[in-house]
């Protein structure tokens, strides 16, 4: 269980990362500054992996709070 936990924090510290990597991206966009386009090529996979950072610890501090985990 603690590796799993791991696991889903790690997911959401990359994914809020990468988000703000994003949001970097798209001020610089807009301002027609030259940034990098890493973050708005792999934005799919960067969601999927900031949503399951998400679910993830949400599932487990349901499971502290009722005392299963």
């Amino acid at each position: 269980m603690q590796f799993i936990e791991q696991v889903v924090k790690g997911c959401l510290i990359i994914g809020l990362i990468v988000m703000g990597g994003r949001i970097n991206t798209a001020i610089c966009h807009y301002y027609n500054i030259a940034f990098t386009t890493f973050f708005v090529d792999y934005h799919v996979a960067s969601l999927a992996i900031l949503i399951i950072g998400i679910i993830g610890t949400e599932i487990l501090n349901k499971r502290k709070r009722k005392g299963r985990a």
